[in-house]
């Protein structure tokens, strides 16, 4: 299917996974990356109707953009991030946890980035062949809520734009939050890292990688 944002056609395949999750009534967390169409998702979702916020920093991170990168493709491709402040949650509010889960027992959507090293939980792990950061609070909160994960890309040929979404991440059951974790985020990095692979001039955190 296609959807047509403020300025671009983009094809978006996978909806029917989204919207199965939606009508189960728990929530939904879209996890994504840093790519430079990430933003996309996010207005995908809201010019389809669904109540939806985005987790992110406090400030903009400009990981290995280059010149060119900042001059002419973040300000096409991430323009949401100067519009509608409502529709988003910064890490460093004190208040992040009780939005997000608010939201997803509202029956909302909310969108995240995996490779966040700024989040407030996060663990390292192997990627790519050195080491990254990974955000971990999320899964704690669809471990308590229910909600539904689903993996979210974005990615830009030319002046084509796509969005795909992924099945749900079928969430192994753990007692403890450690376990939880340990049992849910390597099939997270492994997607992430997966798609790094097939897009890996799209993904921005080059130079966070760890040795």
């Amino acid at each position: 299917s296609e959807s047509v944002t403020r300025r671009y056609r983009v094809k978006v395949s996978g909806f029917e996974h989204l919207k199965e999750a939606v009508d189960s009534g728990s929530g939904v967390i879209v996890v994504t990356g840093h790519f430079f169409g990430s933003r996309l998702i996010w207005r995908v979702l809201e010019e389809a109707g669904y109540p939806v916020i985005g987790v992110r920093a406090g400030r903009p991170l400009d990981w290995a953009l280059g010149r060119f990168g900042i001059r002419f493709v973040r300000p096409r491709l991430l323009p949401s991030a100067a519009e509608s402040a409502g529709g988003r949650v910064r890490l460093d509010d004190p208040d992040c946890t009780l939005k997000i889960v608010s939201r997803l027992r509202s029956g909302g959507l909310v969108t995240i980035l995996l490779d966040s090293p700024l989040s407030r939980n996060t663990l390292r792990l192997p990627f790519l062949g050195g080491h990254f950061r990974f955000s971990t609070g999320f899964l704690e909160i669809a471990r308590h809520t229910g909600c539904a994960v689903i993996p979210a890309l974005s990615t830009v040929d030319g002046s084509a734009f796509t969005v795909a979404f992924l099945e749900p991440l079928r969430l192994l059951p753990a007692p403890a939050r450690e376990d939880f974790v340990s049992a849910n985020l390597p099939t997270l990095v492994s997607t992430l890292e997966s798609w790094v692979l097939q897009f890996p001039d799209q993904w921005e955190p080059w130079l966070s990688l760890e040795p």
